[in-house]
């Protein structure tokens, strides 16, 4: 089940960053309008991982009902998300730690 989950995440994921990035255009272009944010701030980042975490639980919870005929419940679906959010999480904390220590030269 874990390789099956994964590889329909990875496939997933060519496009749940534009997929994310959709998604948040609009509270995104709100949230900047009425507190002053810009699309750089922390906010906007965490918000589309998050997207991509719930993009992600989405499609393993997709493998597990349709694929192994497994029912989630709330609670069951609420684990994977927090999973795939602390993995997301730790990916996106990794790649802050390298632009930290090589920062684009341009």
């Amino acid at each position: 089940m874990d390789v099956a989950m994964n590889v329909a995440s990875a496939f997933l994921n060519l496009i749940s960053v534009p997929a994310a990035f959709l998604v948040w255009t609009l509270p995104r272009l709100t949230i900047n309008r009425v507190v002053g944010t810009d699309d750089a701030d922390p906010v906007n980042w965490v918000a589309v991982l998050m997207v991509m975490a719930l993009i992600t639980a989405l499609s393993d919870a997709l493998v597990l009902r349709f694929v192994f005929k497994r029912e989630l419940g709330k609670n069951t679906f609420l684990l994977l998300y927090v999973t795939n959010a602390t993995c997301v999480g730790f990916a996106a904390c990794g790649m802050g730690f390298y632009l930290v220590a090589h920062p684009p030269t341009a």
